[in-house]
C-alpha cells in the first residue's frame, strides 16, 4: 500500500512513538480545565458568552460564510484579517456532505498567511 510522498503505510500492529509535545499541552489543559472550576465568576463566563458570540456570527457567520465563500460584501484588510481572526477560534463542527469539509478546508487554505489547516469537522451521517 503505498501513500502521498511515496511513504509505506505503517501495519496496524506497529506502534507509533508518542507525541509529547501535543500530550503535555493536553494534560496541562485539563489540569487548567480543572482548576477552573475553584475560580470560576460571573463576569468570567459572560465574558465567555462574548468571545462565543464573537466567534460564531462575526468570524464564521460574517467572515468565513459571506466575506470569504460568497464575497457578498467588500471591507478594509483589515477589517478582513479581524473577521478571518475572529473565525479561526472554530473550525470545526459538523456537516452533512463531505465536499461541504472540503471547500471549508480550500477557503481557509486560500487566506493570506495560513500556513497549515488541521481540519476536524465531521461529516454527519443522515438516516
Amino acid at each position: 500500500m503505498k501513500l502521498k510522498e511515496d511513504r509505506e503505510a505503517m501495519p496496524a500492529n506497529q506502534r507509533r512513538r508518542p507525541n509529547w509535545g501535543m500530550g503535555i499541552f493536553l494534560g496541562a489543559t485539563h489540569v487548567a480545565a480543572i482548576a477552573a472550576l475553584f475560580f470560576w465568576s460571573w463576569p468570567a463566563v459572560i465574558t465567555a458568552v462574548v468571545f462565543y458570540w464573537v466567534a460564531g456570527s462575526l468570524g464564521i457567520g460574517m467572515g468565513y460564510h459571506r466575506l470569504l465563500t460568497h464575497r457578498g460584501y467588500k471591507v478594509p484588510k483589515i477589517v478582513e484579517y479581524f473577521l478571518v481572526t475572529c473565525g479561526t477560534m472554530t473550525l470545526e463542527g459538523e456537516v452533512e456532505w463531505n465536499y461541504q469539509k472540503q471547500r471549508a478546508e480550500e477557503i481557509v487554505r486560500r487566506v493570506k498567511g495560513v500556513r497549515g489547516v488541521i481540519n476536524t469537522i465531521t461529516v454527519k451521517l443522515s438516516a
